[in-house]
Order: C-alpha cells, then sequence, then structure tokens
C-alpha cells in the first residue's frame, strides 16, 4: 500500500470525514486529475432539481475546465483568486441585473468557490473550496462518463438525466445525493 492510501485509510479510520482525509492525504498535491482523456468530462454540471436554493444563494453548478486548463493550474505555483479549472458556482439571484454583461471575472452577483484541492478521477470528482461569503464548500460524488460520452456520441450539449451524484457541503451544512446534469457550455 503506498504512502497516500495508508494515510488517507489511516484518516478514516480515526474519524476524519471523507474530504478531510482526502484534503489531508494529498497536502504534497493537493490537486489532481487523474481522469483519462478518452472522454472529455469538460462542462457545466448543473443542478437537476432547480432552483436549488441554499440559504439567499442558489446553486449554478460545477464548472469543469478542460484536461489542458487542469495540467496549467497544476503546474502553477500561485493561483487566480478569481479562477479555477473547477468551481462551484452561486448566484445571488437579489441582485442581478437585468442587463448583465458576463465578464471573465465574476460579477458580485455570482460566487465562486475556488479550490483548496480537487482529485478528479475517471469514476469520481472531489473538491474542498472556499468562498468568504458561503465559507468552505465541499463535494465528492460519483461521475457517470458513459451518460457524458453517450451525450458527446449523439452530438448533444446536454446529457439525458443525471451524470454526477454525491454529497455537496455548503458553509457546514450537508446536502445529501445531490444530482448534476452535464451541459457542454457556458452557464
Amino acid at each position: 500500500m503506498n504512502a497516500l492510501v495508508s494515510r488517507l485509510a489511516l484518516a478514516l479510520a480515526l474519524g476524519a470525514s471523507a474530504i478531510g482525509a482526502l484534503a489531508a492525504a494529498h497536502r504534497e498535491k493537493p490537486f489532481s486529475y487523474t481522469a483519462d482523456d478518452s472522454i472529455d468530462i469538460a462542462g457545466v454540471y448543473q443542478p437537476v432539481h432547480e432552483p436549488f436554493v441554499i440559504g439567499h444563494y442558489k446553486l449554478d453548478g460545477i464548472r469543469v475546465d478542460s484536461v489542458q486548463d487542469f495540467r496549467l493550474y497544476e503546474k502553477e505555483k500561485r493561483h487566480s483568486h478569481t479562477s479555477a479549472p473547477i468551481r462551484v458556482m452561486f448566484g445571488d439571484p437579489s441582485i442581478v441585473p437585468a442587463d448583465s454583461d458576463l465578464t471573465d471575472d465574476p460579477p458580485d452577483y455570482e460566487l465562486y468557490a475556488l479550490p483548496r484541492s480537487y482529485r478528479i478521477e475517471n469514476e469520481s470528482i472531489a473538491f474542498d473550496g472556499y468562498h468568504p461569503k458561503l465559507g468552505r464548500v465541499t463535494f465528492r460524488g460519483k461521475l457517470d462518463r458513459a451518460a457524458i460520452k453517450a451525450a458527446n456520441a449523439q452530438d448533444s450539449a446536454v446529457s439525458d438525466g443525471s451524470v454526477l451524484k454525491g454529497n455537496l457541503t455548503v458553509g457546514g451544512k450537508l446536502y445529501s445525493d445531490v444530482e448534476f446534469f452535464w451541459f457542454n457550455g457556458d452557464p
């Protein structure tokens, strides 16, 4: 058993949360994209059951960028404070202007929880991030790559139903079995 697996198993045995154990086990390498490139999983994973409201914020989805974006991000020593190749996106519907002009930087009504750590594998996504207004944001879920592959094969911009399901924590509150569909473009 390698050292990473040993640390993860020990942390879980001692009662740590799976996300906390994952983050602790990856202290040397907190950012890890190990999914193979055979299926492009880049896109926006939007909640199946909308609106998904947390406090007065709406969960807009989880944005996953291209493999190349992950590779570049993982090589950087310092990271942007406004963007990352994976981010959990929220909106504040009470302040969205009618004539909103979206730019590269998120407008005031868009909140992006950026990663402190992530792990993307062939069948799963784990995210541990933070936003000052939301607190700690974590997600750990199972990814259905076959459904994304089927949508791509049909030249469809949207998956047929749920492709990602897992547990989301925002500011210490757990939301179990949150389901997301896949959309290949911007929200």
